[in-house]
């Protein structure tokens, strides 16, 4: 199968309706949003609607963690800012479905989540370095 992976989408509109088109050309099977789809732009609900329409597999990163808990303590400041105004926006039925969406992905071939598997919502990979205990 051939897989479009994407993530940090951020409620970009702009940005991921090109990326779409790419993917487009290229034939993709099947998507995976590794997370963060809301947060920082203006567009989350356009975002997760377009993700929810190419039947997207949808996962939670810490930006969908903090709309769906309130709890906006470990964002930068700009980050939350954005987040409370993401929570004034998001439906009430469109946040039920988000709560749904699974932590992590797998198949035979790759594993997908935000973050990392051992910490999905507040690890960085900064480098090689950072990314080798994840596959010990």
């Amino acid at each position: 199968m051939r897989y479009g992976i994407l993530s940090d989408i951020h409620a970009n509109l702009e940005a991921v309706q090109a990326v779409m088109h790419l993917l487009q050309t290229l034939k993709i099977e099947r998507l995976v949003v590794a997370g963060d789809t809301v947060g920082y732009g203006t567009n989350p609900v356009e975002c997760v609607a377009l993700m929810d329409g190419a039947g997207a597999i949808q996962l939670k990163g810490n930006h969908e963690e903090g709309l769906l808990t309130g709890d906006f303590s470990r964002f930068v400041p700009e980050a939350a800012e954005t987040l409370r105004w993401t929570t004034t926006r998001i439906p009430p039925e469109m946040k039920a479905r988000i709560d749904t969406w699974q932590d992590e992905f797998s198949c035979e071939d790759f594993v997908a989540c935000h973050g990392s598997p051992q910490d999905r919502l507040h690890y960085y990979i900064r480098g090689q370095r950072s990314a080798e205990p994840i596959f010990d």
